[in-house]
């Protein structure tokens, strides 16, 4: 099955998990399970400049927000995992999505809500000044794929 990227996770691992066009530093699509640590940075770098939408190079959490709330349909500043089941409905895109979502749902209630938002930006803001570097992303990014933290990057991803 083909990688989905989840637009929605400009969290970062989700915007690489859909089927999209080759990112710079990637000679072709290839699934976030089956990456090398350099096609991993390079894509974690692209998602970066996707989210930098004013182009100062630095994420701020408005910016952080935006590709989350996408899915917020009823514009309640949360998205459940119905809304986010939307943006791919095809039934063999729902368990990759689900696992994706269940990853940033970190109170496992079926919503994402700005405070989740919030604690993940927070992380990945790792010197405190209310913005996320390219470094910062980068090296969140690289931890979730080393460690295989995030549903995407398991040797055995789900659906595969």
């Amino acid at each position: 099955m083909a990688a989905l990227t989840s637009v929605f996770l400009v969290t970062l691992v989700a915007m690489a998990t859909h089927a999209r066009p080759p990112r710079a530093g990637l000679e072709e699509e290839v699934a976030p399970a089956d990456m090398n640590l350099h096609q991993a940075q390079a894509m974690f770098q692209q998602t970066f400049h996707e989210m930098d939408k004013n182009h100062d190079h630095l994420v701020d959490f408005r910016e952080f927000m935006e590709p989350y709330l996408v899915h917020d349909h009823d514009n309640n500043m949360a998205v459940t995992l119905q809304e986010f089941l939307q943006q791919a409905p095809a039934e063999e895109n729902q368990e990759v999505l689900s696992a994706d979502f269940r990853f940033h749902d970190t109170n496992h209630d079926n919503t994402i809500t700005v405070q989740e938002m919030r604690d993940q930006f927070d992380t990945i803001d790792t010197n405190e000044n209310q913005e996320i570097s390219q470094e910062e992303f980068v090296a969140f990014g690289t931890v979730l794929f080393t460690d295989k933290s995030h549903p995407s990057f398991e040797e055995s991803p789900v659906g595969k």
